[in-house]
């Protein structure tokens, strides 16, 4: 049995919460908001913090001493992540990190898949169920809420224009792509899921298509099964550099 502190993007709050229930080792979670990569620096300097305070006992989330014994690991529930794993380190305990340019790749159990579901689904944006529970979604209840906020600083017209020019990206999309746990099959939640996938696929103009997902990788994760193809260790000490090679990832020399 494992004792595992996992450090995760609440987007990914039902997925991992679901595979903790099932697993034989001891986890405790530490949650961070959503959404960190998207400031330069934030994400990093988050982890880095959380590692830091986990490290000296001094975290407020931890159960620390964890259990009266040390911690085997911390895993981190992020792939690359716009580079916000890089550069952290543990003085005192391994990081593990699945191999993943994003979490969509956590969500469909290999970067292998989700490689070939870019090649052949390009211009497809995804939604999963932590990412629609723990972020507001694009759509039109994203955009009028974008527009109350800066029309609290600008005129309303001013407010509308710079939400526009921020959803340009949108333009670089046509497909939503959904991907459906089979874990979840059935469960009266999925039914949430599945109105506002269908809303916001009209509102935007995209096709909407199903994907299964497969909690393989996730389940390895928190399992301790770490090979190298698919997660890094990060021995005490080391730290995380990105590879930009297939391996995502590697150990800062």
């Amino acid at each position: 049995m494992l004792r595992l502190k996992i450090i995760a993007c609440k987007a990914l709050f039902r997925e991992l919460s679901l595979l903790a229930t099932h697993s034989t080792n001891i986890v405790d979670f530490t949650w961070l908001s959503w959404g960190l990569h998207d400031v330069i620096g934030g994400l990093s300097v988050a982890l880095q913090n959380e590692i830091n305070a986990i490290d000296s006992g001094e975290d407020l989330h931890t159960s620390y001493p964890p259990f009266d014994q040390p911690f085997d690991a911390i895993l981190l529930g992020y792939g690359l992540c716009s580079n916000g794993v890089e550069g952290l380190s543990s003085s005192k305990y391994p990081l593990v990190i699945p191999r993943a340019h994003d979490c969509i790749t956590l969500y469909l159990g290999s970067k292998e898949r989700y490689q070939k579901l870019f090649l052949e689904n390009g211009g497809t944006f995804w939604f999963s169920a932590g990412w629609i529970e723990n972020s507001p979604m694009p759509g039109k209840k994203r955009h009028d809420m974008m527009v109350a906020q800066y029309a609290e600083k600008f005129d309303l017209e001013t407010a509308e224009e710079l939400v526009s020019i921020y959803e340009e990206w949108q333009e670089n999309y046509t497909r939503l792509g959904k991907i459906n746990w089979p874990e979840f099959a059935g469960e009266e939640f999925t039914r949430f899921h599945d109105e506002l996938s269908r809303k916001c696929a009209e509102e935007l103009g995209w096709t909407l298509e199903e994907f299964e997902g497969d909690s393989s990788l996730l389940r390895s994760f928190i399992a301790g099964n770490w090979d190298n193809e698919r997660f890094l260790v990060v021995p005490p000490g080391k730290k995380v550099e990105a590879s930009y090679r297939e391996d995502i990832i590697t150990i800062a020399e």
